[in-house]
């Protein structure tokens, strides 16, 4: 039989878990909330275009608070920006523009 101290040690190990995974659910609820008055939606990116890219280009109109590329279908992605401001003249000056050479649709 178990003694007391290890009933207590499982338990506990139990309890843990089950904390850690209440919290990385929670920080994935976190992620995934974005700001729609500053979420913008990339389409016609080429499989080529990462990550760094976009927040490369989108941070020459303000600061990128998020950024997500969709690689199963491929094709479009989404930044949110921290202010509407900056949104608008991002959607601005980058719909119709060029990202390794193809054109793209840039909206909110």
């Amino acid at each position: 039989q178990a003694s007391s101290m290890e009933r207590f040690n499982s338990q506990n190990m139990i309890n843990l878990s089950m904390l850690e995974f209440l919290l990385k659910i929670q920080q994935r609820n976190e992620k995934q909330t974005w700001d729609k008055e500053c979420k913008v939606f990339i389409g016609g990116l080429k499989y080529n275009v990462g990550k760094s890219d976009l927040i490369d280009i989108f941070s020459h109109y303000g600061h990128v608070k998020n950024c997500w590329i969709a690689r199963r279908p491929g094709g479009f992605g989404f930044v949110e920006m921290l202010s509407r401001r900056d949104t608008e003249r991002a959607v601005r000056c980058l719909n119709g523009s060029f990202v390794h050479g193809f054109k793209v649709k840039v909206e909110m």
